[in-house]
């Protein structure tokens, strides 16, 4: 479900399981499909800017280093 606050969906779906803190391996646990809806359908422009420039980072780390020791 991805985040802790379907947990009231979860125990609805499962009520028998409500006072359950540890499960056995053989319990089957009915998981409710939860549609969300994604208001972020573009990423951030600093976001890109991070992703595009991953390697040039790797390296100026790499330099930072040889050059301390």
């Amino acid at each position: 479900m991805g985040s802790e606050y379907f947990v009231p969906l979860l125990l609805q779906a499962n009520p028998q399981y409500r006072t359950v803190l540890i499960f056995t391996n053989e319990v089957e646990v009915t998981i409710p499909f939860v549609e969300v809806e994604n208001d972020y359908i573009q990423s951030p422009a600093w976001l890109d800017d991070d992703i595009d420039n991953t390697e040039e980072t790797e390296e100026e780390i790499a330099v930072a280093s040889e050059e301390d020791s």
